[in-house]
């Protein structure tokens, strides 16, 4: 419970960081693979919450890489937390329309990925 409230504070912290007039994000954590960090941790079959750590214009393919097996991964959503919602980001199906940001916009966002089986992230 500790460690979720402190995430829970690191989440409002930078948010509230970067809606401030001028302001600029810290670096909180080094990237783990390119520019892209995720605390490693088990995916299971369904959609799971993550926080990702990434630069801005980081291609969310690079986001994805960091699954155990990114085949796995059928649709991933963006929380807007200026609009309150889930964007749609990426669907495995390139027919499907997405209505977010066409890479990362923010350097700490929360995403909502769907896995058909379970794997891992890292």
């Amino acid at each position: 419970m500790p460690q979720l409230l402190a995430l829970l504070q690191l989440i409002v912290a930078a948010i509230v960081g970067a809606l401030a007039p001028g302001a600029r994000m810290p670096i909180l954590a080094a990237p783990a693979a390119g520019n892209v960090t995720i605390q490693p941790q088990p995916v299971y079959q369904g959609c799971n919450d993550l926080v990702v750590h990434a630069d801005v214009g980081t291609p969310w393919q690079d986001v994805l890489a960091h699954f155990s097996d990114p085949s796995s991964v059928f649709a991933v959503w963006q929380f807007n937390n200026l609009r309150q919602r889930y964007l749609g980001i990426y669907f495995a199906d390139p027919s499907a329309p997405t209505d977010g940001p066409s890479a990362v916009d923010v350097p700490i966002f929360a995403i909502f990925a769907c896995v058909s089986h379970d794997g891992s992230v890292q």
